[in-house]
């Protein structure tokens, strides 16, 4: 993606990121929804932060807006990611019930130089953990 293309995706939470580059692709929620197989309730989740997309979603999502999946993340040149994220993240469905192991592994993520994660980026991260770690 340009520069220029970035800087039209505006907002600090992936909903607000998510709802600027519908707009942008002149997409509703109803019409996401349908190329992605989701209901209007499901993607309106995603815009107000209830859930967020898995990884074979987010890519689909990234392919109908015309977006690159770390402009949609808030991690692209230009974009101000949340500072708060790790907070945010914890405070969110998905943070509230992390363990221990799971917070530990994390925590030890290792973000290139000048990236801020984002709570998706955590969210996602987790996903990442909680399929590569057996459950008992």
């Amino acid at each position: 993606m340009s520069k220029e293309s970035v800087s039209h995706i505006q907002g600090s939470t992936f909903g607000e990121r998510l709802l600027s580059a519908m707009k942008r692709a002149g997409v509703t929620k109803t019409e996401l929804g349908r190329q992605l197989g989701k209901s209007y309730n499901h993607v309106h989740k995603w815009c107000t932060g209830f859930y967020t997309p898995g990884i074979e979603n987010l890519k689909d999502i990234c392919a109908i807006l015309g977006v690159d999946v770390s402009e949609l993340l808030g991690i692209a040149a230009g974009q101000r990611p949340s500072f708060e994220a790790w907070e945010e993240f914890l405070a969110s469905p998905y943070g509230a019930g992390i363990n221990e192991d799971e917070e530990r592994a994390l925590k030890s993520i290792v973000w290139p130089p000048g990236v801020e994660p984002t709570v998706l980026s955590y969210q996602l991260a987790l996903q990442t953990v909680r399929s590569a770690v057996p459950t008992e």
